[in-house]
């Protein structure tokens, strides 16, 4: 079996603020959202919070009703135009799954054109080529060439992202016992006691405490794109504390986009 290294997004291997907000005041800077958008989101958070306060908020895309889908195309071209600053420790860290044959998944509750966008130039920056890097993220409902207010699928997002990792070890024939993840938000935990060799990084005070509990290393990423040349050029990054040596294990075939029951698709950077 196979092994992978799963990575969240925003906060992660990007510093905040994460790309959806970073989306939402584009659009507020030409007009789209308003009083009456944030007032729908309100409405709407209002009358799910007291079933799963967190779901509530994650899945909850009201503002974006109405709003023309093309819009969310030109800001991720913007993305791609001007990449947003990544964590020189992410790439080495990524570089070094990619080294030892891992599969490197980004498990992201940001919408799937923006996540592509950010993802495309990052996987180029590895330093292997041997780099397979894919994602699952959000992806918005469309109707009549605008957004519904909906997602077109369970939000990826809490004990999601964990059914998500489970799902995708099925599909991928992961031996889940032998990956690794990384976040830094306590609302990935589940998706971090998934698997064998969790690493919380830049962590929230709750995420730390319960990395403390938990035995898990606490990962400190502080360098941003701009020396990251440097930072690959050097050997290696090591284990971080609990890991254990792995031989390179067979290359995993996949298909770019892997349905995986309920969970969001798997997609490769830059597709579609």
């Amino acid at each position: 079996m196979s092994i992978a290294a799963f990575f969240d997004l925003d906060g992660t291997l990007l510093p905040g603020p994460s790309l959806e907000r970073r989306f939402r005041r584009f659009l507020r800077w030409h007009n789209y959202l308003g009083a009456v958008a944030a007032a729908r989101w309100l409405v709407r958070f209002l009358a799910s919070a007291g079933r799963d306060p967190l779901a509530a908020a994650h899945s909850n895309k009201a503002c974006y009703a109405g709003v023309p889908a093309s819009t969310l195309a030109d800001f991720a071209a913007s993305l791609l135009r001007h990449p947003p600053p990544v964590y020189c420790d992410a790439l080495a860290r990524m570089d070094w799954h990619a080294a030892r044959g891992h599969r490197i998944l980004v498990i992201t509750g940001s919408l799937d054109p923006l996540a592509s966008a950010v993802l495309s130039p990052l996987s180029a920056q590895l330093v292997t080529n041997r780099a397979s890097l894919s994602f699952a993220a959000n992806q918005l409902e469309i109707r009549n060439t605008r957004f519904t207010g909906r997602l077109a699928g369970p939000a990826v997002c809490g004990p999601e992202k964990a059914r998500a990792i489970k799902r995708l070890a099925l599909a991928l024939h992961l031996d889940l016992a032998r990956c690794y993840a990384y976040s830094n938000g306590f609302t990935d935990r589940w998706m971090l006691a998934t698997v064998g060799f969790p690493a919380v990084v830049n962590p929230d005070a709750l995420l730390e405490f319960r990395a403390r509990r938990q035995g898990w290393p606490i990962l400190r990423w502080a360098s941003l794109s701009s020396g990251c040349e440097e930072r690959l050029a050097q050997p290696p990054a090591p284990q971080a504390p609990g890991e254990q040596h792995h031989t390179r294990p067979d290359a995993a075939t996949c298909n770019s986009s892997v349905e995986s029951g309920d969970c969001a698709c798997l997609s490769e950077p830059g597709a579609g």
